[in-house]
């Protein structure tokens, strides 16, 4: 916070509330009822929870070490929130999960503003809508594991960092830096993807595509000031487990050993499923059911009827993959 306002940032910018606004705070205030809406007793799967649970009560204990989780890939921060919490509610699972449902609606916001930045209003009303009530965003909303928080709060960098490439504000991109080092906090599988996506996706954008009035490369001081809020943000981390000895990618190596990649290819053969990178993720958007222990559904990611829009839109995209706007969101979809 101190590096955002040290250049110039503004966190609490003046709005004049119009139409927009009014619906958009209605669309939030649906997003946080259907989340929030009896926490501790209508989701009974008690998958993962439990790891959270031990980082809470250490906590409680006074024996946590925040940055230096006993055996899960991820560190205490999500479960410091949860604590705070857990003090106003008292035990139960709505503690766990009130935090998640918080990160859901700021999601939804986030979306916003990021369909805001690359769209018109119509289409950034439209797309926070949909995500305030697609069900797979509102289970995993609901339930009190991290993995949704990376994803949220890399939304707001992109936000952040595409404000700065339009507006050319120093305070854009040192919140931009400061978010993408928070990613490093919470899942690993966020550490790992979205730094790396956004290296290759500013290189994606140096190279080819086509200059736009709107978004301007960052210069060298924009990307001075974005890379210095970044290291202060994401090396205490990185500090912690090299000092004491421990593994920066737990999960990544973990699963990528010999057996596992071996037990993966099997699946993948038996599910008939080979057909590369690219149609795996459009895959789980619209045809492999959502059946795991995790979440369920008769249905992909994306309901029946929403999937002749989707592949709408996303051939759209495609042809503006030189673009701006239609990089960033079909490289994230495919990534």
């Amino acid at each position: 916070g101190g590096l955002m306002v040290g250049f110039g940032g503004h966190l609490m910018p003046r709005i004049t509330w119009r139409k927009h606004h009014w619906l958009l705070f209605g669309i939030l205030l649906l997003a946080l009822i259907v989340r929030l809406w009896n926490l501790e007793y209508t989701i009974h799967m008690f998958i993962d929870e439990l790891l959270i649970i031990n980082g809470v009560n250490d906590i409680k204990l006074n024996t946590a070490q925040i940055l230096l989780p006993n055996a899960n890939p991820y560190t205490d921060v999500f479960q410091y929130f949860q604590f705070l919490v857990y003090q106003i509610t008292g035990p139960g699972l709505t503690a766990l999960r009130v935090p998640t449902a918080i990160f859901g609606v700021l999601g939804v916001a986030g979306i916003y503003a990021l369909a805001r930045q690359l769209f018109s209003v119509r289409v950034a009303l439209l797309s926070a809508f949909l995500l305030a009530v697609m069900p797979v965003h509102i289970h995993f909303s609901r339930i009190g594991i991290n993995n949704i928080v990376g994803g949220v709060v890399a939304t707001w960098y992109f936000v952040y960092l595409l404000k700065g490439m339009r507006h050319q504000r120093l305070a854009d991109f040192a919140i931009a830096g400061t978010l993408l080092g928070l990613t490093h906090y919470f899942y690993e599988g966020d550490r790992i993807f979205f730094t790396l996506f956004s290296i290759l996706w500013l290189l994606w954008m140096r190279l080819f595509v086509r200059r736009d009035p709107l978004f301007r490369m960052p210069n060298r001081k924009q990307l001075a000031v974005f890379i210095l809020c970044f290291s202060v943000v994401a090396v205490p981390i990185y500090h912690t487990l090299w000092s004491n000895h421990r593994d920066v990618s737990y999960r990544f190596n973990k699963t990528r050993s010999p057996d596992f990649m071996l037990r993966d290819r099997i699946s993948d053969f038996l599910l008939d499923s080979e057909i590369g990178y690219i149609g795996t993720p459009i895959q789980r958007y619209v045809q492999f059911l959502a059946n795991d222990d995790f979440y369920q559904s008769d249905y992909a990611f994306i309901l029946p009827y929403l999937v002749p829009f989707f592949l709408l839109g996303f051939g759209i995209l495609l042809f503006q993959l030189f673009s701006v706007g239609g990089s960033l969101l079909i490289w994230w979809a495919l990534g």
